[in-house]
């Protein structure tokens, strides 16, 4: 069954839809291109894994970032918990009153959890790269007011780098919620690595529909080397074992496309582990889309939420196949200028995730020296 998504005007518009200057928020890895900046009035607390002076320092060679320094605002929440003990932990609020009874993970290290704290959350591919995103959600629900809103922007995996991977299904999210997953699998990196696609002339996939002949793996030393017998591929993934066990590797742990999120949140409500939030928006925009969900409220939800789950298995099926085997003018080089997703090719390349993935888009390095080192012996 087809479900068709609006496509998107504004993209701030969009992301601040449930924003403004008087409402308490908060938005997670602003880095350099915040949604909801302090300097422009908003009301908004910030939680990154680094702080201003770790982020700059980080990009300090980076074309794309060094101009936008000055964009980079102080990160008022520095951490990498989880977000209600991140929150919870920095001091910076207090429980409203009509809603105090959150109780913290009974796997967390003990804390007091604050409650119905904010209005808003906003966040820009962020939720792709959590290994558990359901945690996420529930801490949302409980930090959120009644009303509140969580709006978050994700890639359309058919139109990133995570083409060839197969969608997240709400198996796979309720599996990292049970095993308390806290970091990318190795399974999940490997993927990362091995899956990664990208354009021909070395530009993000962007827009769908591509011939095959246009699109290849981002790393395609792994090309020669798979049937290289000189590169042992068993020394290459020991260390790769070594390095996950050693150090904590970014990755994008779930894909996604509007319809496959609704199925997961509807799922994850009929079996109680999401509870208040519902979708209340979804649009597109270009590799993106954008889903605005409220606390109770779902009088207003949106049509996605009313249909069956059958028809949303069917949605979130059909809605990659389409754009996977479907081949358009756009993948001759034809009207590309057009193709609003086009349009995104710089912001892609400028986003957090783009740049958070960069050592592994570069993994090619890597793998010519493991190939070096560990010629002499053969898998």
């Amino acid at each position: 069954m087809a479900v068709v998504f609006r496509q998107a005007g504004d993209r701030l518009q969009e992301l601040r839809r449930g924003a403004s200057k008087q409402k308490a928020g908060l938005e997670v890895g602003p880095f350099f291109r915040p949604i909801c900046p302090k300097k422009k009035g908003f009301n908004v607390t910030t939680l990154d894994v680094f702080s201003r002076d770790q982020l700059i320092k980080n990009y300090a060679k980076d074309p794309n970032v060094y101009p936008y320094f000055d964009d980079i605002e102080e990160v008022d929440i520095v951490s990498s918990k989880p977000l209600l003990e991140a929150i919870s932990c920095s001091g910076r609020f207090e429980n409203s009153s009509n809603n105090s009874t959150a109780k913290p993970p009974s796997s967390a290290a003990a804390f007091t959890p604050v409650s119905g704290v904010l209005d808003y959350i906003v966040t820009s591919h962020h939720f792709e790269h959590l290994p558990n995103p359901i945690q996420f959600l529930q801490d949302a629900e409980i930090l959120l007011r009644p009303g509140g809103s969580l709006t978050m922007a994700i890639p359309i995996h058919t139109r990133c780098f995570d083409l060839y991977k197969p969608l997240s299904s709400s198996g796979s999210l309720i599996d990292a919620y049970i095993n308390q997953q806290a970091q990318p699998s190795l399974g999940t990196v490997f993927n990362h690595i091995c899956l990664g696609a990208k354009k021909i002339d070395g530009s993000p996939i962007a827009s769908p529909q591509l011939e095959p002949n246009d699109v290849s793996l981002i790393w395609t030393e792994l090309e020669p080397f798979q049937t290289n017998p000189e590169f042992n591929k068993i020394a290459w993934f020991e260390q790769l074992q070594a390095d996950i066990k050693s150090r904590y590797i970014d990755a994008h742990c779930h894909c996604f496309n509007p319809a496959s999120f609704c199925l997961i949140l509807a799922d994850l409500r009929m079996l109680g582990l999401v509870k208040e939030l519902q979708v209340h928006d979804i649009c597109e925009h270009g590799l993106e889309f954008i889903v605005h969900l409220q606390k109770d409220a779902p009088s207003q939800a949106h049509p996605c939420s009313g249909l069956s789950r059958t028809a949303l298995v069917q949605a979130a099926s059909s809605y990659s196949a389409k754009e996977l085997l479907t081949a358009t003018p756009t993948a001759h080089g034809q009207g590309q200028h057009d193709n609003p997703a086009e349009q995104l090719l710089r912001a892609l390349k400028n986003s957090r995730s783009w740049k958070l993935t960069r050592p592994y888009r570069a993994a090619g390095s890597l793998l010519r020296k493991l190939r070096h080192s560990f010629s002499g012996a053969k898998p």
